[in-house]
């Protein structure tokens, strides 16, 4: 899969893995529709693109508003060109107990992490059945393959965005478009914890502990997996083994999280996921 002379859109763009990919697909010579919510990095970000002498559009949007997603998207199809990728990569997360975290924060979350993805995925999709082709990529996590404490509400989107995926890929395959599934674990370089949610910020992964990935790192490896159309990458060594714990000893795997994170959340420590 080649991506040059091609247009993407992609949220979450301002900050960390998706400004990452939206840097990387234009080295590879594709044209970017950015979408975040912070005009002046969007703005930062444009001006890079443009260095690199490729096109790109800021779009100061949220998610969470269909009308403006669908808009952003017109306006890139008039001004660059058929939208051919689709990057769903805007996210949030909130931390807490399943009793203490407000329904007003879960709802939240559901709506960038889930429902933002479905209004950017209806405003391209119609055009790509049309031409017979197209690339979806969704950025889920770990945690949408294997759920931890504390984490319930955010584990839900991800899960929920990782079964889409997997429907979509074998819905849209006849017409040409792949979808591929990113699975991130603890990354460096992005503004996820301070985005966050809800009671508890402390979600123990690798972070303080410096097995994180950069946010480079993950958009470099999702557009080889993309150019080789693969159907789902798990990124970090510690994320796959979670993962795989999880699945082939989940009778360990549960004894070993119901002692460990607790005892990691009163160090204290910060682990933001991605």
């Amino acid at each position: 899969m080649q991506f040059k002379n091609q247009v993407a859109l992609v949220t979450g763009a301002s900050t960390g893995i998706g400004r990452q990919i939206a840097l990387a697909l234009a080295r590879e010579g594709a044209d970017v529709a950015a979408l975040a919510r912070s005009a002046d990095k969007l703005q930062s970000l444009r001006r890079e693109i443009e260095v690199i002498g490729r096109r790109c559009l800021d779009f100061s949007c949220d998610v969470r508003e269909r009308r403006r997603v669908f808009a952003c998207a017109e306006q890139t199809e008039k001004e660059l060109g058929p939208i051919e990728i689709l990057v769903n990569n805007a996210g949030m997360g909130v931390g807490g107990a399943v009793y203490q975290v407000s329904l007003e924060d879960i709802q939240y979350q559901m709506d960038v992490n889930f429902y933002g993805v479905i209004h950017t995925t209806h405003a391209v999709l119609p055009k790509m059945l049309e031409r017979r082709r197209g690339l979806i990529i969704n950025i889920s996590s770990i945690l949408g393959k294997a759920p931890a404490p504390y984490t319930g509400y955010y584990c839900a989107t991800k899960f929920a965005l990782t079964a889409m995926s997997d429907a979509w890929r074998l819905e849209l395959r006849p017409f040409n478009i792949h979808v591929l599934n990113v699975c991130p674990g603890s990354t460096s370089g992005t503004a996820f914890s301070h985005n966050m949610r809800g009671v508890d910020r402390k979600l123990p992964t690798g972070h303080e502990r410096g097995r994180t990935m950069p946010a480079a790192e993950v958009a470099r490896r999702t557009i080889a997996a993309a150019a080789a159309r693969k159907r789902e990458i798990v990124l970090t060594t510690e994320g796959r083994l979670f993962i795989a714990a999880n699945r082939f000893a989940p009778g360990l795997t549960f004894l070993l999280m119901s002692k460990v994170i607790p005892y990691l959340r009163k160090r204290g420590e910060r682990a933001p996921h991605s």
